[in-house]
């Protein structure tokens, strides 16, 4: 199953698993630093049957939330409590389901498809119950956040197959969002004030980040010397990280633009995908066509790793006490989910 009649947004390739070109990085580049705390556990997890766990998302109680295949392209969610209970879910119509970000109280969003291919949006809150949505005109729905309000942000797309933003109120609203002069908009996250993080882009341009504010505002931003920017999450304080390729597009690196719009730029073949309420960041990068690891404080400092028999890293989220959700593969290529934790 693939993606192929829009670019996705950061959750929704991880989730696919999509190849990313293998580049070279030495850690130094990512300004790795030594941790003076003690070393982190790490638990490894998949739910009964899986053959492929993937973790995406952990809420601040500890609980982790992604998808598992059983059989070739056959996929369910999962949500694996704090202490280490592990549920799995569909939607009622699904063929297809994959769960995308949990929030504090335990509801969690993310898509399905039905038997026609089509993809379709769910809520589901933390006593079991699943509410089925699509925006208006919607061919293709994709959430991707929900904050501790219970609002959703996300992308559509249309029967044009222009990708649209979207904003879903906790009472089910939804409202549409485009950049002004946008050809394409998605949004990635969502903040428990409610504002967007996401990008767009212009007929056909390259990519540029921006936040919409609470109040629909929107605020667009490059990262300087930068030939296309991507934001893919924003924390409670308003500060965004994501990716950005440099002037000959060859090149990944990450960035992150605080509350007041300062952009400061990190690693090199790097791939931020989660920041945290203290600013802490995590994601992978690339060594030797090798995908590890990192975690990268608020003051910059950078600690890279891997869990015990890991071949390729996959971080996805981290919480505001620094817990981290994320994947890895074996040596028989085989990916389980992973929690890391102080």
């Amino acid at each position: 199953m693939t993606m192929e009649r829009t670019r996705l947004t950061q959750s929704s390739r991880f989730v696919l698993r999509s190849a990313v070109p293998a580049i070279c990085v030495t850690l130094c580049m990512l300004g790795a630093g030594v941790p003076a705390h003690a070393a982190p556990q790490y638990t490894t997890f998949d739910p009964p049957g899986s053959i492929d766990t993937a973790a995406i998302s952990i809420n601040a109680t500890g609980a982790i939330t992604g998808n598992y295949e059983v059989s070739n392209e056959v996929y369910h969610a999962y949500v694996r409590a704090a202490d280490g209970t592990i549920t799995t879910f569909d939607p009622a119509e699904s063929t297809y389901t994959t769960a995308l970000s949990i929030n504090a109280q335990g509801a969690i969003t993310g898509y399905y498809t039905d038997s026609n291919g089509v993809y379709h949006g769910y809520v589901r809150e933390s006593d079991g119950t699943i509410t089925t949505f699509d925006p208006p005109g919607s061919t293709f729905t994709i959430p991707v956040s929900i904050n501790a309000g219970g609002a959703i942000a996300g992308e559509y797309e249309d029967s044009n197959w222009v990708s649209h933003g979207f904003l879903r109120a906790a009472d089910g609203t939804i409202t549409s969002i485009d950049v002004p002069g946008a050809a394409d908009t998605e949004g990635a996250s969502i903040n428990a004030k409610g504002a967007i993080a996401g990008y767009y882009n212009e007929s056909h341009a390259l990519s540029q980040g921006f936040v919409r504010a609470a109040d629909g505002s929107f605020t667009t931003f490059d990262v300087p010397g930068s030939a296309e920017t991507d934001a893919v999450s924003i924390n409670s304080t308003g500060a965004i990280t994501g990716t950005y390729q440099d002037s000959n597009l060859k090149v990944i690196h990450g960035y992150v633009r605080a509350a007041d719009g300062t952009i400061t730029k990190f690693g090199r073949a790097t791939y931020p995908l989660s920041i945290n309420g203290k600013g802490a960041i995590t994601g992978y990068y690339w060594e030797t066509r090798i995908q590890h690891g990192f975690v990268r404080a608020a003051d910059g400092k950078t600690t890279t790793f891997d869990p015990p028999g890991s071949t390729s890293t996959s971080p996805s989220s981290i919480n505001t006490q620094g817990a981290i959700a994320g994947s890895y593969k074996d040596s028989n290529g085989v990916e389980h989910g992973f929690l890391r934790s102080r």
